[in-house]
């Protein structure tokens, strides 16, 4: 935690140090929970369900999580940061959020039905879809997130987010209990989204005031749209990215390939809380670091760029290791295939993680209009691996195309964007030479070390 003081120190400052860390501080001890909790939860289901039901499930899952970005809009960083700056167009700036955020749910649920329609989807599998899908509507109230996080409070946030997910884990146990039909399995997930949709309203008017104050002003709409639209596209085209490998896997190999497949991508993607929580709670004061000083800003960004090598590092080593014990007691037998696949795709964390950092950097540079490209060109190269490793390999042919993807956009394809782009790819290159980085945190050890002292 000290660690963790030190660099957020470094970004914030002692002016906001203590607002920053008490943020931080939340978001972790919720991620925790949350990590404990669903980890237990999806291992317990994953084993009583077997890999052919719990890939059907999963299958669901990611089939409407590639459309989730029509939902999103891209709003949560450019809104954020228009409350930062904008605070007294609030009331204005969170109702107009919001009906966009309801109108692109809806035009995502149209989505999601036709799509189904053309993949062929049966009946059980489409139910599930529709239903996960209805949520994703519910969940439009959710951009109050947005004033919580412009002013570092997101501890009501956490609460929200923590009671919706022990409503859906106890949901799941009862279910695995009674034996129940896996399209219940898709209203657990509706009563997550009403539960943390519920809590942040209550919130919300306990410390704001009501939702019914909130308004639409047309030319904000125009004015987010402008911002958020090459968000829209490129979260998209990430969606794709990020959940088109279980719908391929689905279609070319079968659904308990996918249950393999799931089980070592929940494994290995339950740890992007850590770079989440440490981004969003400094992202605000990035923000003003950003109008101070181009040179300070750049500093900052370089040293989140150290932390989230150090963060991946520590995880993926270890967890490659380890990767076949693990799964067979976590588990299993059953899922025998899926320490290969667990071993090779937890290194996608070390790219995903900086991938995280730069993300936020472009909409504060206003660079968010290149995104499409980049993503665009990943989901493509994607695709097209899935394609030939799948048929070749199995589950491990994807977890190697999703690897190959993500260093694409991180470290390919935003070279022949801009200078800004390569500066930000001469940053990440920096931070991956083990050679200045372990200086570097050693030089961060021992202001630890200069902080306990001063105290």
């Amino acid at each position: 935690m000290n660690f963790f003081k030190v660099l957020i120190s470094k970004v914030s400052r002692q002016e906001t140090l203590k607002k920053v860390t008490a943020n931080f501080t939340w978001l972790l001890a919720e991620r925790l929970l949350l990590m404990a909790v669903t980890m237990v939860v999806g291992i317990y289901v994953a084993r009583n369900l077997g890999p052919q039901k719990y890939g059907v499930l999963n299958f669901a899952i990611s089939f409407v999580g590639i459309f989730t970005a029509m939902a999103e809009l891209g709003l949560a960083n450019v809104v954020v940061k228009e409350l930062v700056n904008h605070n007294e167009r609030h009331t204005r700036l969170m109702g107009t959020s919001f009906l966009l955020k309801l109108a692109g749910s809806v035009v995502m649920f149209g989505a999601v039905v036709i799509a189904s329609m053309l993949a062929k989807a049966d009946w059980q599998e489409s139910m599930l879809m529709y239903i996960i899908a209805s949520g994703v509507i519910i969940s439009s109230f959710q951009s109050i997130r947005f004033y919580f996080q412009s002013q570092v409070l997101s501890k009501y946030e956490a609460i929200a987010r923590t009671s919706g997910m022990i409503l859906l884990s106890v949901a799941k146990i009862v279910m695995v209990v009674m034996g129940a039909p896996l399209l219940y399995f898709g209203f657990a997930y509706l009563l997550r989204d009403l539960m943390q949709t519920i809590s942040l309203i209550y919130f919300y008017r306990k410390i704001k005031g009501s939702i019914f104050q909130w308004s639409f002003d047309k030319s904000i709409a125009k004015s987010l749209f402008y911002d958020c639209w090459p968000i829209i596209i490129s979260g998209l085209v990430v969606s794709i990215h990020m959940k088109i490998d279980q719908v391929m896997i689905n279609q070319m190999i079968g659904s308990t390939e996918v249950g393999y497949y799931a089980a070592a991508d929940k494994l290995s993607r339950v740890w992007l809380f850590l770079p989440t929580i440490i981004v969003s709670s400094v992202y605000p004061v990035l923000i003003k670091y950003k109008k101070q000083s181009d040179e300070l800003f750049k500093k900052q960004l370089s040293r989140l760029y150290d932390v989230m090598v150090v963060l991946a590092l520590s995880i993926a080593i270890p967890t490659s290791l380890l990767a076949n014990w693990a799964v067979h007691i976590i588990y299993g037998p059953e899922y025998i295939k899926t320490g290969s696949v667990l071993a090779l795709h937890i290194w996608t964390g070390l790219f995903v993680f900086m991938g995280i950092v730069r993300g936020n950097w472009s909409v504060i540079e206003r660079q968010q209009k290149y995104n499409p490209i980049i993503q665009g060109v990943g989901a493509a190269v994607n695709v097209s691996l899935n394609f030939v490793l799948i048929n070749t390999y199995g589950v491990i042919g994807a977890a190697a195309a999703t690897l190959v993807t993500s260093v694409v956009n991180l470290l390919v394809t935003p070279v022949f964007i801009n200078h800004k782009y390569r500066e930000q790819v001469k940053l990440i290159l920096n931070s991956l030479n083990i050679f200045t980085l372990i200086p570097r945190i050693f030089l961060y050890l021992r202001k630890i070390n200069t902080m306990k002292s001063v105290r």
